[in-house]
């Protein structure tokens, strides 16, 4: 039986009712939360089994009070498998990086989506993201048996946190329930250690071949992978020494996409040394030759490391040709990326100040190149200490 309990709030209507059940006087409450935008109907938010109307007054207005500071959030039956298909069609695709959608893409689509599409996104709980980890770790691989990695199970788990906060934001859910969760752990990154010895090797190996200016350069200059696949000879300041980095080409599901640098701190100057601009003069020349001989037509536009049509080498052609002179080096562990932690450790022995090669390297932090290089700093440190201990011998 009703006792026109009523409750007004900006419009917004709250109304409590008891009744009889088996097990005796329950109340509930119902609430006016607006008008559903695609067929103009009134909305309606009950919940009933409350022992007493202070309890369902307190939690009717709890309701009011989302309502009135716009984060009621509205019962859905959507799933998570949904969300994340919005999620790529609404938000990655136009506000990441082409090369990092893929990625997402790949992760959503193939473990995402078959592991956790079925449920309910407001009924999504962490234990139900910790299984997922768990069972990622231990049997996640597609193809073969065994785990991921916890490097790239910690990636699923930072995207689906981004899934999350866009169904926060976007009022789906009330809380993203990956902050309860533990990701796993990841060991901390250590560079491959490459001595001015091994890259002079590695450098050699490639004499003779097309692509002895780009190991040069990635050894010379720091600069990442897609910096130099994007490179264009109007980069190229030869009588300045230096070359400007203003684009990046991207490995792609399919191909290469060339856009933005990695982050605005990423567009930058680079100086460079005698010899790395004698072995770009000579890269040139070469090119050039190569082109005329082909019928192609030679400008500045032209991309400093590509193939005899004029097209961009794929970033993972780059990859593959340093692996290999890295081999045949006796250095089989080290990787293209590797020569730009050689080009910031060198200069750090060499005495070089922390912000420069900051600078150099394109780094958005200071802390980014200290976190890094430590172990260098720490090896640096040992022998300062081992210095001055030096200066005391000539006492003894």
């Amino acid at each position: 039986m009703s006792i026109g309990v009523m409750v007004r709030r900006n419009k917004m209507r709250g109304h409590i009712d008891k009744y009889e059940g088996k097990r005796g006087t329950s109340w509930y409450y119902i609430v006016d939360v607006g008008r559903d935008e695609a067929t103009g109907k009134r909305k309606q938010k009950h919940k009933r089994g409350f022992r007493t109307r202070k309890e369902a007054e307190s939690a009717m207005r709890e309701v009011i009070s989302a309502l009135e500071d716009g984060t009621y959030v509205s019962p859905s039956r959507k799933t998570l498998g949904r969300h994340l298909e919005e999620w790529k069609e609404d938000y990655v695709s136009h506000n990441v990086r082409e090369s990092t959608a893929t990625e997402y893409i790949r992760i959503i689509d193939r473990n995402l989506i078959p592991h956790l599409g079925h449920h309910r996104i407001q009924s999504l709980r962490p234990q139900h993201i910790q299984r997922y980890i768990s069972r990622m770790l231990k049997s996640g691989r597609v193809r073969g048996k065994g785990g991921l990695s916890p490097t790239t199970v910690r990636n699923h788990y930072r995207i689906l946190s981004e899934a999350l906060e866009y169904a926060v934001d976007m009022q789906v859910i009330k809380a993203s329930p990956t902050v309860r969760v533990k990701a796993p752990k990841v060991k901390k990154f250590k560079p491959q250690i490459v001595t001015p010895e091994m890259a002079e090797l590695i450098m050699e190996e490639a004499v003779g071949t097309p692509w002895l200016a780009a190991i040069c350069l990635a050894f010379y200059s720091g600069i990442r992978r897609s910096e130099l696949c994007g490179l264009r000879w109007s980069d190229i300041d030869f009588e300045q020494h230096c070359l400007t980095i203003d684009r990046a080409r991207v490995a792609t599901r399919g191909g290469s996409v060339e856009g933005e640098p990695k982050s605005e701190t990423s567009r930058r100057l680079v100086s460079l040394s005698t010899n790395i601009v004698y072995v770009l003069h000579y890269h040139m020349k070469d090119q050039m030759e190569m082109f005329e001989a082909l019928g192609i037509r030679w400008t500045q536009d032209c991309y400093l490391f590509c193939n005899d049509r004029g097209e961009p080498y794929h970033p993972s052609s780059v990859s593959h040709a340093f692996k290999r002179f890295a081999t045949r080096a006796g250095f089989p562990d080290v990787r293209m990326h590797d020569a730009r932690h050689a080009h910031a450790t060198i200069m750090l022995k060499a005495k070089v100040s922390m912000k420069t090669i900051q600078e150099r390297l394109g780094h958005s932090k200071m802390s980014t190149t200290g976190d890094l290089y430590l172990h260098v700093l720490r090896e640096m440190d040992a022998d300062a200490a081992e210095a001055f201990e030096r200066q005391f011998d000539k006492f003894r």
